[in-house]
């Protein structure tokens, strides 16, 4: 008797493990790159994993500071509204999902930890989470000060060259 409650209890855990995996996943084409004051848009691939065809509704985010706007249009206008429930509806992308700001002034850097969250089944059902990754680029462009100075520079080395200094010479 005791090893069929046993058998029963690992078999109902076993499912219950199975039935809290995410339904779809959600896969990134690596971080999003972009420099400060710009958009960068963030590319994805969605797989249909549960076996039954899944709406998808809505996109919510946990960002990481700076980033505080984002735009999720992508999502709504290329996306499909549902992935079938095996075949090549299943899976879709990859393709742009969604954009986020990177606010001017942001120090070059990788920003880990940002969250996506996939919204589905008519209801608003959470379908999956996923990390993603900004990474902020560095400005290489130098200032327009640094340009002129050294065009300044350059300008007077050409007129010393083409005008040399004339010796002083003085009649006694």
């Amino acid at each position: 008797m005791f090893q069929t409650l046993f058998r029963a209890g690992l078999l109902a855990a076993v499912l219950a493990g199975t039935a809290l995996a995410d339904p779809i996943l959600v896969t990134f084409e690596g971080p999003g790159s972009g420099l400060a004051g710009t958009f960068v848009t963030l590319t994805a691939s969605v797989t249909n994993t549960s076996g039954v065809a899944k709406s998808l509704d809505g996109l919510s985010f946990t960002l990481v500071s700076p980033f505080v706007n984002w735009d999720d249009s992508p999502f709504f206008s290329t996306w499909p509204l549902s992935l079938d429930a095996a075949g090549p509806g299943s899976q879709f992308g990859p393709a742009p999902i969604f954009l986020v700001e990177i606010p001017v002034g942001t120090p070059a850097a990788l920003y880990a930890g940002n969250q996506l969250n996939v919204y589905g089944d008519g209801g608003f059902t959470l379908l999956t989470t996923q990390s993603f990754d900004i990474e902020v680029l560095n400005d290489s462009v130098p200032e327009p000060s640094t340009v002129g100075l050294i065009a300044a520079g350059i300008a007077a080395f050409a007129i010393l060259r083409r005008h040399p200094a004339q010796p002083n010479i003085r009649n006694p």
